[in-house]
């Protein structure tokens, strides 16, 4: 019954994703006139779609950037939540203070417009890096690289590291980061390429609009409650709606 359940999820999942995909390999006139699930490219097998899509340069951009930025996200956001969650595991007088400090973010955030400004004045503004920097470490990867690092890897290894003169740095290339990118890299590297992927709307509200001195701000997320909003700057005071 289990395994049916599962199979049945797995159908669901896949049947929406196949019916896209056969129909951008079917004819446009065919599918307008077409009803119903498309299990097979209706009136027969075409790309013009796809030809014509990639006649647009913004599209081929478009989604060179997406792999820059997603490659960069996950790398980026999977060697700092390794760092952190390492220096968490560690019995340190600073870390029940940080942790405290990452767990209240979990729970309350500061909203759309604090999270602009505060871009703007680190000099993300306008600036591609955003794409990858804001939200790069999320703490509930920090969480579990620390319950990682603390259940599952021998504290004799770091005591015999210590012996042997090994420092922080060299302890966590060594021992910390091996352990975390053969057991964990796959499952972490998945989550923050969904998670980059889900929110790059947010990375909108720190650029230019159409090129003039608006700047539009969006949540994708919906995670501060205040869905999709816009705040215009003009050129001769400042005006929000």
């Amino acid at each position: 019954i289990v395994y049916l359940c599962v199979a049945l999820v797995a159908l669901c999942s896949v049947l929406p994703m196949w019916h896209v995909l056969m129909s951008s390999f079917s004819d446009g006139k065919s599918l307008l006139a077409h009803v119903g699930l498309v299990l097979w490219p209706v009136g027969g097998f075409t790309l013009d779609g796809y030809s014509l899509i990639f006649q647009n340069a913004s599209i081929v951009g478009g989604y060179i950037n997406t792999i820059i930025y997603t490659i960069s996200f996950t790398v980026i956001g999977f060697l700092l939540s390794a760092v952190t969650g390492y220096a968490l595991s560690r019995d340190t007088k600073l870390k029940k203070p940080v942790t405290m400090a990452l767990m209240v973010t979990m729970l309350f955030g500061g909203g759309m417009i604090p999270t602009f400004l505060t871009m703007r004045d680190i000099g993300l503004y306008n600036n591609p890096w955003v794409c990858v920097l804001m939200g790069c470490v999320s703490v509930w990867n920090v969480m579990l690289a620390r319950t990682y690092i603390s259940t599952n890897i021998p504290e004799a290894l770091y005591e015999s590291a210590r012996i042997d003169g090994a420092n922080a740095f060299q302890t966590f290339r060594k021992i910390t980061e091996r352990f975390q990118i053969s057991d964990r890299f796959i499952l972490v590297a998945g989550a923050r390429t969904l998670q980059e992927n889900h929110r790059r709307e947010r990375a909108f509200a720190c650029r230019h609009a159409n090129g003039g001195g608006n700047i539009i701000l969006f949540s994708g997320n919906g995670d501060d409650g205040l869905g999709v909003g816009s705040l215009f700057r003009k050129r001769n005071g400042a005006q929000s709606e």
